[in-house]
């Protein structure tokens, strides 16, 4: 996903998942948008933007009826890898930066609400503390940090092409041994690519 523009290559994203028909055509329309405009949202500070409630509208819920907080971080990492320059330690970092901003907001509301309920007498309630618990709870990016984690919440929320590498021949290439001798070793040529059903 590292390396997907949002021009000809998201074009080229949105076609790929139309032919592997596991999209309706209303759907790759919406995630179309989403991806072309996010370039064109502005940098104001107003509240959600029109783009962004389009990006909410296609995260899951849970049985309770709020947002998926998981689909929303995997969500979060598809549109930052689809960034060209980003590298996957620059996607790691904004992920402990925001993962740190909603454990300090998260504390930051406990406390309050800590405070109202010592206020009205009910802080010892089990019921209280229930409640209080479930502000340590939200940890969305718990578990996503790696590449390879990171793909598996990716599959697990949009479809996704799983590439195969086929092996084709060994080359020689030399590798240094000791001070000044090298020695041939051989290095394996691959090459990976995604399986489109329904096309062969």
């Amino acid at each position: 996903m590292a390396g997907v523009s949002r021009s000809s290559s998201t074009a080229d994203v949105v076609a790929f998942m139309y032919a592997s028909g596991t999209l309706t055509d209303d759907t790759i329309q919406s995630i179309y948008e989403v991806w072309v405009n996010m370039d064109a949202e502005n940098s104001s500070d107003s509240d959600l933007s029109e783009v962004e409630k389009d990006l909410l509208a296609h995260i899951g819920l849970l049985p309770n009826g709020r947002v998926n907080l998981r689909h929303l971080a995997a969500s979060m990492i598809v549109n930052i890898r689809a960034v060209p320059a980003m590298t996957r330690v620059g996607v790691r970092r904004a992920m402990r930066a925001s993962d740190l901003l909603l454990q300090v907001n998260n504390s930051n509301l406990k406390d309050d609400v800590a405070t109202y309920l010592a206020s009205v007498n009910l802080l010892g309630t089990a019921q209280a503390q229930q409640l209080l618990r479930k502000f340590d709870a939200d940890r969305p990016f718990k578990g996503m940090f790696s590449n390879e984690s990171q793909l598996s919440a990716v599959k697990k929320f949009y479809f996704y092409p799983q590439k195969e590498t086929v092996y084709l021949w060994d080359r020689m290439d030399q590798r240094l041994d000791g001070d000044d001798a090298y020695i041939q070793r051989p290095v394996p040529n691959t090459y990976e690519y995604c399986r489109v059903g329904g096309l062969g």
